[in-house]
């Protein structure tokens, strides 16, 4: 997992080795302390 600032800046990043996760990637975004998906940003 990684998460960046908007502007390339990566602020954490955490490798999972076992997961059952069936997406490759996901993409997220957190506002005013709230986790959406980007339909709903």
């Amino acid at each position: 997992m990684v998460c960046w600032d908007g502007n390339n800046t990566i602020l954490m990043k955490q490798e999972y080795h076992i997961t059952d996760f069936t997406l490759d990637n996901l993409r997220m975004f957190f506002v005013n302390d709230t986790f959406m998906l980007p339909g709903e940003y």
